[in-house]
């Protein structure tokens, strides 16, 4: 689709754009059909419209596209027009910081709240598009402000609970949370936060019950419903929820594909796998529908920048400006490889801080993004990415020996982690090919994982992910990057536990046995699996949708079964 350029010379235009395309465009946009939003955008703009609203539109939608340098070219035209329209400085903010341009990207934002309205609402939906965009930094202080403003805005509570959560401040979290329970304990969306909450911290059946109260009163409510089968593993009692799902209240295309997916964990559950993996493949077809396509030839773009850049010359010698801490901890490989449970048995440990899912190694290496690609490294930025990562790692916790970061990306990034913390300990975890692309193919992840709903594209990621592990297995120092088969793992946990906890460098404790007792909170997919002792039913799962996994066989070719064999 091809959308018109902004020019510096403007038809003449109605200073009063007329409310109700405008209002319909905006409602679009809130529910994040931005490709469908920039056509009817497009549409407007082709006939010579330019309200400063709808470029304001056209540039969020580019943003939450990903089209960055488009969207600064009508964010900076709006912004000509109408100066003090807080929202278009915040999207101007998110689309310089991902183009690495932070000082402008502060610049912008600080103007975002130079002009902040005092509307609780508007500030919601300026926080919620930073957090969309995994700007959680300037997320949580716009959520705070609305909390500030409003403090009965349920929806700014609710907002800032989940941030908090995001970025491991569980205590905040909940401590927002029972001050928005207080507020408005009947409320469906405070009922299903809390239902969240506590199945992060892994008590499941108060969470149950949590959704009951909700389906009690709306029995087809699909919010409920959809986070039901994630709480347990279904049995043929739960048979009904299926017709339930079926006739469900749906509102919206997103419930839609929330609700597919959980229908395929139900009948997943239940062993009925062709009425499984047709769900499934619905949720995915739909999702894939409403996204930015997944650009293959970036990804690969990607992997040979960093194997061209970051050889032995590179990763073999000590950088000026790198820590010597040993306090990093990386948890690596594929989404739903069994990164959550090493995590878990690690953070089991009283002098390990499990800190989940932190997105600082993408933030700071990408203030530094042509140095890092192209290692051209020096004392000030090697130095700058060590200062940052290590004063972050204080703000998780002042006292544990090792904080544990289960960013499964940061894969991408092994060799610039080494160069700035050559004492880091990287544990790579990998699992079956075919029974991760399935896991992943089954859950619903974020856009940022667009590869997942396609199971060629899945097939290409995994093949490029496994050559650039293949890479820094190579050239990372043996010391520095434990690899773990997670077949190997739940076929010997404890042999496999104590192997961990010697290779981060601590003592032997024997919680890490226990670690389904853990009271940490745990906000990944797999907050139910990692408390339940360790079984194995999860190995071989993909001979059950062996005929629908055509795009994936190939990734057999070289595979080795850990079983017997792995490298180290």
């Amino acid at each position: 689709m091809t959308f018109p350029m902004a020019k510096k010379a403007r038809p003449a235009r109605s200073p009063n754009a007329p409310s109700a395309p405008l209002q319909a465009l905006r409602d679009l946009s809130r529910a994040g059909r931005h490709a469908e939003c920039l056509q009817h955008v497009n549409a407007l703009l082709s006939g010579g419209h330019r309200w400063p609203e709808l470029l304001q539109l056209a540039g969020r939608s580019l943003v939450m596209l990903g089209r960055d340098r488009e969207a600064l070219q009508f964010l900076d035209r709006a912004l000509a027009d109408r100066a003090r329209a807080p929202a278009a400085w915040a999207h101007r903010a998110i689309a310089l910081g991902r183009l690495g341009e932070h000082q402008q990207a502060a610049r912008s934002d600080a103007e975002a709240q130079r002009h902040a309205p005092r509307d609780a609402s508007a500030l919601v939906e300026i926080a919620q598009d930073f957090a969309a965009t995994f700007r959680y930094r300037e997320a949580t202080a716009w959520f705070e402000r609305a909390v500030a403003l409003a403090p009965g805005n349920v929806r700014a509570r609710l907002g800032l609970a989940r941030i908090l959560e995001r970025r491991g401040d569980l205590a905040g979290a909940r401590e927002v949370l029972d001050g928005a329970m207080r507020h408005a304990p009947a409320e469906p969306g405070v009922i299903l936060a809390l239902a969240d909450a506590l199945a992060s911290a892994g008590r499941f059946a108060e969470a149950e019950r949590q959704l009951g109260r909700i389906l009690e009163r709306r029995p087809d409510d699909v919010a409920a419903l959809s986070r039901l089968p994630q709480l347990r593993r279904m049995t043929n009692a739960d048979a009904p929820l299926l017709e339930r799902m079926a006739r469900a209240d749906v509102q919206s295309e997103g419930q839609r594909i929330a609700l597919a997916y959980a229908m395929g964990k139900v009948c997943d559950d239940l062993g009925r796998h062709a009425d499984a993996f047709a769900h499934f493949a619905d949720a995915n077809a739909r999702k894939r529908r409403s996204a930015p396509a997944h650009d293959r030839a970036a990804v690969t773009r990607i992997v040979d920048l960093m194997i061209a850049s970051h050889g032995g010359d590179v990763l073999g010698r000590r950088w000026p400006g790198a820590s010597e801490s040993q306090r990093p901890v990386l948890i690596v490989g594929m989404p739903r490889s069994g990164t959550s449970l090493v995590e878990q048995i690690l953070a089991a440990h009283p002098m390990v801080h499990g800190a989940g899912e932190q997105n600082i190694w993408g933030e700071t290496l990408d203030r530094h993004r042509q140095q890092v690609f192209f290692a051209q490294y020096d004392q000030a930025v090697v130095g700058d990415i060590a200062q940052r990562v290590s004063h972050f790692l204080d703000t998780l916790s002042q006292d544990a020996a090792r904080v544990i970061d289960k960013m499964p990306a940061n894969f991408r990034f092994l060799g610039p982690i080494h160069v700035a913390f050559p004492g880091a300990r990287i544990i790579h975890v990998q699992r079956h090919p075919i029974d991760n692309c399935l896991s992943i193919h089954f859950q619903s992840f974020g856009l940022q994982h667009g590869y997942a709903t396609d199971l060629a594209d899945l097939g290409h990621y995994y093949r490029e992910y496994r050559r650039l592990i293949s890479h820094w297995r190579e050239h990372l120092p043996a010391e520095s990057l434990l690899e773990l088969p997670y077949e190997a793992l739940v076929a010997d946990p404890e042999a496999w536990a104590r192997r961990l906890v010697d290779f981060v460098g601590l003592p032997w404790h024997p919680a890490c046995l226990a670690h389904q007792q853990t009271e940490r909170g745990v906000g990944t997919a797999s907050k139910w699996q990692v408390r339940q002792p360790i079984y194995r039913s999860s190995v071989a799962r993909w001979k059950h949708y062996e005929a629908f996994v055509g795009p994936l066989v190939d990734l057999l070719d070289d595979w080795q079964d850990p079983l017997v064999t792995h490298r180290r």
